[in-house]
């Protein structure tokens, strides 16, 4: 007999009381399903449920099957999670008249979900409109929103009524305040190290500001954003030109950002260790390096580099307050002053010459010169006053210079020299090898510029340094 006959023979003795209902016994222990389609359990509207712990069912409302725990139907389902809302606060303004947009990541969601805004005192704020992006991804749009309130939960519920929950997200703060206007924050030189810029914002709420740089920009440039303070420091990249660096700033209470976008100019150094860095003058050195040491260094003469011996401490200019260029140097072997302005190591008559100096006398005698390792001579063999003259300077295009430092003096002990600057006198030398001299000059004067008179002697010069102050 079939198993469909044995049933059909089992409902029929129980329709004819053969076999009385009472005495049937229908439970199942252990059921093991057979075939490939599934078994169909009982379905049904969310108001057909029962009330029996362990009923499982599909709810045609929710379009999920769901299974009774001892209190309540649960809807079987991938398992919910909440990991992260964006973004995490709003302004006061922005909050005004709600219709801002929150993204909220995680698994699980389904489409239809829906979520509220949930206040520190437990009062809930519906989203006015939630988009389904996929199951990790919704958009909620929140309502103007009350700011004592903050800050809000949010809660997220499947259609099926399962929900999961974030606690503390939402604060309703004041933006931070940029007090560093947006442009050019620093122009450096690209051998400058240390703290080049400070860039600040103030937070209304009294919460503390942090800075980070939004472009990658700094990096590139040798240079860094100090996240708590606003500084930006480091060592900036060499530049074949003046290079002007754009990056944006965002400060951030951890709740609200502002941005805004700021400029740091890097400079070619032109401190003359280079051709191509060559420098304008001494000075112009030292200003961009305080501790330069005396030596050559290129400096742009009609336009072209070219190398000039520079003091930068009053070795030889007696002024350590201000860099001197060598403008002319004398004898055969002045050692180390193998580059000038206008001719170094000028050792001949026609040299002499040629590099501007002329030799005249009051009256009589024959002039003489003569020439040592580092300085030259002129006198006269009679007893006759003569002058050495430099009457004008040949500065090769350069500007502002308006101090002389010139080491001058004479041979023999009854010697009287005198040493005249644009016309006046500015020392005098009695039997002194060599004096320092260094005070202002007028480059733009009409009268000689420097004279050496002797009444009787030698007139001894050994070099001239020149400075733009």
């Amino acid at each position: 007999m079939t198993k469909a006959r044995d049933l059909a023979d089992i409902a029929g003795a129980i329709a004819n009381d053969k076999i009385p209902s009472s005495k049937l016994d229908v439970s199942f222990e252990n059921i093991s399903d057979t075939g490939n389609e599934g078994t169909k359990v009982a379905s049904g509207t969310t108001a057909q449920r029962g009330s029996t712990a362990g009923q499982i069912r599909y709810n045609t409302d929710n379009n999920a099957l769901e299974i009774r725990n001892n209190t309540k139907f649960i809807a079987v389902e991938s398992a919910m999670g909440f990991t992260s809302i964006a973004p995490l606060g709003i302004t006061p303004s922005e909050n005004t008249g709600g219709g801002n947009n929150f993204t909220l990541t995680g698994t699980g969601f389904i489409s239809g979900a829906t979520v509220k805004f949930i206040g520190n005192d437990g009062t809930e704020f519906n989203a006015s409109s939630v988009s389904f992006t996929n199951s990790t991804t919704l958009v909620a749009t929140a309502p103007e929103l009350t700011a004592s309130k903050e800050p809000f939960d949010v809660k997220i519920t499947n259609p099926s009524g399962n929900s999961v929950q974030l606690d503390n997200q939402i604060q309703i703060n004041a933006s931070p305040v940029w007090q560093t206007a947006s442009g050019t924050v620093a122009t450096i030189s690209d051998l400058t190290t240390g703290t080049h810029a400070t860039i600040s914002a103030t937070d209304a709420d009294g919460d503390t500001v942090s800075y980070t740089e939004t472009t990658s920009v700094l990096s590139g440039a040798g240079l860094s954003l100090n996240s708590s303070n606003g500084q930006i420091t480091g060592n900036p990249t060499d530049v074949n030109s003046d290079t002007t660096y754009t990056f944006d700033v965002s400060a951030s209470d951890s709740i609200v950002t502002a941005s805004r976008t700021f400029n740091i100019i890097v400079q070619k150094a032109l401190d003359g260790t280079t051709s191509s860095r060559s420098a304008t003058s001494a000075n112009a050195i030292k200003t961009l390096n305080s501790s330069a040491t005396n030596g050559n260094y290129y400096i742009t003469l009609n336009g072209s580099p070219s190398l000039v011996y520079c003091d930068f401490d009053g070795t030889y200019s007696g002024d350590s307050s201000n860099a001197y260029m060598l403008y002319q140097s004398f004898g055969t072997n002045n050692t180390p002053f193998t580059n000038a302005i206008n001719g170094s190591n000028l050792s001949s008559v026609s040299a002499l010459q040629n590099a501007g100096w002329t030799y005249e006398e009051a009256s009589g005698g024959q002039s003489q010169h003569g020439v040592g390792a580092d300085a030259i001579t002129y006198w006269r063999n009679n007893q006759y006053t003569s002058y050495l003259k430099l009457n004008s300077l040949n500065l090769k295009g350069l500007s502002g210079i308006n101090k002389i430092g010139i080491k001058w003096g004479s041979s023999y002990s009854s010697s009287e020299i005198f040493l005249f600057v644009n016309g006046s006198q500015r020392g005098e030398g009695t039997g002194s090898a060599g004096l320092i001299h260094n005070g202002s000059i007028n480059t733009g004067a009409s009268s000689n510029f420097i004279e050496l008179y002797e009444t009787e002697g030698i007139n001894k010069v050994y070099y001239i340094f020149l400075s733009n102050t």
